[in-house]
């Protein structure tokens, strides 16, 4: 009897032993798994700062085509006064040439008109001339 006692004061340490080896399993199971959330945390991490980086070259960007298209902008309106500019003298002139073309029509009429009355005047001085040699 003595010698089972013993067997199972030997087995119950040697229980004991395994609760202890399971116990340590458990936590190194446990250090293992939170390792590996750490490392997976940790990826994660880089990531995020990789696609924060990613995103202040897309603002940075964004900041640059903005500036580029502003001044664009800027020449754009500076050309769009000049030809504002450009057609009021068009427009200026355009009226001068109507009010020259008037004038010459104008004129072309009076030349006409004094071409008749020269016309006229001549044959007046012919028959003056012939009135004058009879």
């Amino acid at each position: 009897m003595k010698q089972h006692l013993q067997d199972k004061v030997k087995l119950i340490e040697k229980l004991k032993e395994v609760r202890e080896d399971l116990k340590n399993f458990e936590l190194k199971l446990q250090i293992f798994q939170l390792n590996g959330e750490l490392q997976h945390a940790h990826i994660l991490n880089e990531s995020i700062s990789a696609l924060q980086n990613k995103i202040t070259l897309l603002k940075e960007l964004v900041n640059s085509d903005k500036e580029i298209l502003e001044e664009k902008i800027t020449i754009l309106r500076t050309e769009k006064d000049i030809l504002n500019e450009r057609l009021a003298n068009i427009k200026g002139e355009l009226q001068h040439a109507h009010i020259l073309n008037s004038l010459g029509e104008q004129l072309e009429l009076e030349c006409e008109i004094l071409e008749e009355v020269n016309t006229i005047l001549r044959t007046e001085k012919d028959i003056l001339n012939e009135r004058l040699a009879n």
